[in-house]
């Protein structure tokens, strides 16, 4: 069975009119879409947020708070960047922030405000000390205020299990709700309806909103619904385009390929914007109804569809379409960082299995994912939750042993095969968001379609870069690359040589994985101590990165050196590389070629000349794994947020080196 039925089931679908935006033969242009600037875009700039969890979400808070602080004759430089790009961790901070409106939370609230001196970050509050230099504190309403509880692994998958078993929430919305719940509904851009389903659409302005109430036929209903604008509130930064990147799974894309994992599919990249949602490229592979991908997109509320005609009042590029809701922000948010769906996976395959792992969870955190979800539940949800929960505990009070524990519980009917039959009904597999797709290449009208599988957009190129490269009004990138792997040779001496004959790379130089597959190279291979390239290998390592290529291989050596040497050969200064290159062809992604344009890479790294400023109180506060905190640590204390966030934003904006960024904006 088709496991959206699960939604459709509650739900009636209507028919409404929407636009195709099919990709032109010379590419787009952020420029066809937006429309009287309030501020100039020198330069033309777009800003990259990588994707890793709430360590992305941290790093990226303190770059746009850099841009922000950076300025040139024309103001800052956020204001004047052209379009942003964010994958997974990014997404939650980049969307966020670009439809933030709630006139209780300000620029500053929620970005924090910069601290150019280290020196001034103190522990907690103190006298002569602002909040923005106050490390176990957030602005009510900063973006970290949403990581900081209840965002644990364990407690996304209580919720996430609880909404299901007690509310109906289908099993292929729960992590997009849970995130949804966490990361958008604090600033109103969530509005849960019927089951948890989004009631709201998301478009660019309030131009773009009666646009589409005029094309002919529309549903009268259209005019009920809430469209979040791009926030353009005057005391605002004016926001960039945005492209919030996820993937889709395609069938048979690579044959040439042979890859071990069983099961294993590729991807093909989903771009949603504030005008379209869709593949603008044209991937290899099919979609779930045997159809050939790509070609463009269409207006982002109707995506998530049924396509029933074409030529809607005889203009050829609108379409009638029937669904059951608005797709969301909540929708594109989710399924950008839809890798964590896996972890909820994994998790309740885990209490499948073992089921006292669950009673444990239940112990610890089950009071606190209760409270959370309070004004979801109906009250008689809530009320059998709240008993349930409570005789857990009771139950774990009354008892000495753990057996002795697990038999009362199983007395009380709450029992392993219960677990097991409710883990069932769910599908575990159908945790993985699901989507109707229709391509937008020889669009035909077809009704009863399958759902096809989305994934984390990060899961296919966690840069954002390539998603970026396919504006050709695009002449200048910087690429933030908040990564958990430390810029650092893996033995005591650095060295990179290059094969000039198959161009493989032999070094000691370990960067992300995500950096190689864009100038067509495999990541790192620890053991031969080489990056080799994808061309010529019938059988890579990382098959899931073989089609993001943008750049020419010859330059990542450049990129690799260029890196190393920015930190000073260590981790003394920020990693920070300026390289003007050529971009590549890449289909997959819908780039055309073009002649040298810049990008700006930086990679988050342990920086010395940083860390040597802090007070010795605060040095005594760094984790363990600071910068590089693991991308499944999604709940962080305000003090470790804090600390990243003041790094990042200080390797863009200190003026030793904050020029790099300020040329780009001419």
């Amino acid at each position: 069975m088709d496991v959206l039925n699960l939604f459709r089931k509650n739900s009636k679908a209507e028919k409404f009119t929407a636009e195709l935006t099919p990709t032109p033969s010379a590419g787009l242009k952020v420029d066809d879409f937006v429309k009287n600037r309030k501020n100039p875009t020198p330069g033309n700039v777009g800003v990259c947020l990588s994707g890793g969890g709430s360590r992305a979400l941290s790093s990226a808070m303190g770059q746009l708070r850099a841009l922000k602080t950076l300025s040139n004759g024309h103001g800052d430089l956020l204001s004047q960047t052209k379009a942003i790009s964010t994958v997974s961790g990014g997404s939650w901070l980049g969307v966020t922030y670009a439809y933030l409106t709630d006139p209780a939370v300000t620029d500053d609230d929620y970005l924090n405000t910069y601290v150019d001196d280290p020196g001034q970050l103190v522990p907690t509050k103190t006298t002569g000390h602002q909040l923005s230099e106050t490390l176990d504190e957030l602005p009510a309403g900063n973006a970290g205020e949403n990581i900081t509880s209840n965002f644990s692994v364990i407690d996304i998958a209580l919720q996430a299990f609880w909404l299901y078993k007690f509310h109906g929430t289908p099993a292929h919305m729960l992590w997009q709700t849970v995130i949804a719940d966490n990361i958008l509904k604090p600033y109103g851009l969530y509005t849960p309806g019927e089951a948890e389903a989004p009631t709201t659409y998301f478009t660019f302005n309030e131009s773009t909103i009666e646009q589409i109430k005029s094309f002919p036929y529309q549903n009268a209903t259209f005019g009920d619904l809430t469209g979040h604008q791009l926030s353009q509130d005057d005391g605002r930064v004016e926001r960039p385009f945005l492209i919030c990147n996820t993937a889709m799974f395609v069938n048979d894309a690579r044959p040439d390929l042979v890859v071990s994992s069983k099961g294993f599919k590729f991807l093909a990249p989903v771009q949603c914007t504030p005008f379209y949602t869709g593949i603008i490229g044209k991937p290899g592979g099919t979609d779930a109804n045997g159809k050939k991908p790509g070609g463009g997109g269409v207006t982002s509320f109707s995506f998530n569809s049924e396509l029933i005609d074409i030529g809607v009042g005889d203009e050829k590029n609108l379409v009638g379409i029937s669904e059951n809701r608005p797709f969301s922000l909540l929708d594109i948010v989710g399924s950008s960082s839809a890798a964590f769906a896996e972890t909820l996976e994994n998790i309740f395959k885990t209490w499948e299995a073992d089921f006292d792992q669950y009673l444990k969870a239940v112990e610890e955190r089950g009071d606190a994912a209760e409270k959370f979800l309070g004004d979801h539940l109906l009250d008689s949800e809530s009320d059998s939750l709240k008993d349930f929960i409570s005789q857990i505990k009771s139950t774990k009070a009354a008892t000495k042993t753990r057996r002795e524990f697990q038999k009362e519980v199983t007395k009380l009917g709450f029992t392993h095969t219960a677990l097991k039959a409710d883990m069932k009904e769910i599908g575990i597999k159908n945790i993985i968001p699901q989507y109707y797709y229709w391509p937008v290449t020889d669009a035909k009208p077809e009704t009863d379609i399958k759902a096809t599988r989305f994934a984390d957009g990060g899961s296919l190129e966690n840069t954002g870069v390539a998603a970026m490269l396919s504006y050709q009004d695009i002449d200048n990138v910087i690429a933030f690359v908040n990564t958990p792997t430390p810029l650092e040779p893996i033995n005591d001496e650095s060295h990179i040589l290059v094969d000039e004959t198959t161009l493989e790379i032999t070094t000691n130089i370990k960067v992300d994985s995500q950096i190689p597959p864009l100038f067509g190279y495999q990541p790192f291979d620890s053991d031969s101590g080489t990056y080799q390239l994808y061309q010529g290998d019938s059988k890579p390592s990382s098959p899931e990165y073989a089609n993001s290529k943008v750049f020419p291989a010859k330059k990542f050596a450049e990129l690799l050196t260029g890196l190393w040497g920015a930190t000073g050969n260590g981790e003394d200064k920020p990693a920070t590389f300026k390289q003007t290159m050529d971009v590549v062809e890449n289909q997959w992604f819908g780039v055309k070629t073009r002649d040298n344009i810049n990008v700006v890479w930086v990679y988050t790294n342990w920086v010395e000349q940083w860390v040597s400023q802090l007070s010795d109180d605060v040095k005594a506060l760094l984790p363990d794994d600071f910068p590089y905190y693991g991308t499944l640590n999604t709940e962080l204390t305000p003090t470790e947020i804090n600390l990243l966030a003041n790094l990042t934003a200080w390797c863009v904006a200190d003026k030793s080196h904050c020029d790099v960024f300020v040329d780009l904006y001419q």
